[in-house]
């Protein structure tokens, strides 16, 4: 009988380890799982700052492109008004001014008053090579040109 106290105090001893053991390591697993966690927060943390930076620079960027940009148009338009004023004041011959104030888009404009002329590829007597009918034959043409085998 003393072998089997023996033995149930072996085996509650061992219960009791194996809880406190459980304990510890899910302990562990938590902290370790915490810190994991709060290391990936930070770094999508520190990623999400560095995309905010980033698109901050670009903002910039795109701002200072655009204030450069408008003055080297305004300086342009001052260039363009100072060689019409020049040349208006030295020319000897009457010269019909154009207006400066203009966009250059709008003097680089197709008159409206010419006419439209077809694409380069369009066949305008339709017996070209683009003609839908080139290269086909009637069937009577077929029957002529070719030689009877015997």
């Amino acid at each position: 009988m003393n072998l089997e106290v023996f033995d149930i105090i072996i085996f509650i001893s061992g219960v009791a380890l194996g809880i406190i053991a459980g304990l510890a390591i899910k302990k562990g697993n938590q902290s370790a799982t915490k810190s994991s966690i709060n290391g990936a927060q930070s770094s999508v943390d520190s990623i999400q700052f560095e995309i905010e930076r980033k698109q901050s620079e670009i903002d910039t960027f795109f701002t200072e492109t655009n204030e450069k940009l408008l003055s080297t148009e305004k300086a342009m338009r001052n260039l363009k008004q100072q060689l019409a004023s020049g040349a208006a004041s030295l020319a000897t011959s009457n010269m019909i001014t154009q207006s400066i104030d203009t966009d250059s888009t709008e003097s680089n404009s197709i008159d409206n008053n010419t006419p439209a002329e077809p694409p380069k590829d369009y066949s305008i007597n339709a017996s070209g090579t683009l003609s839908e009918d080139f290269g086909l034959q009637s069937k009577d043409n077929e029957a002529q040109e070719q030689p009877l085998r015997s």
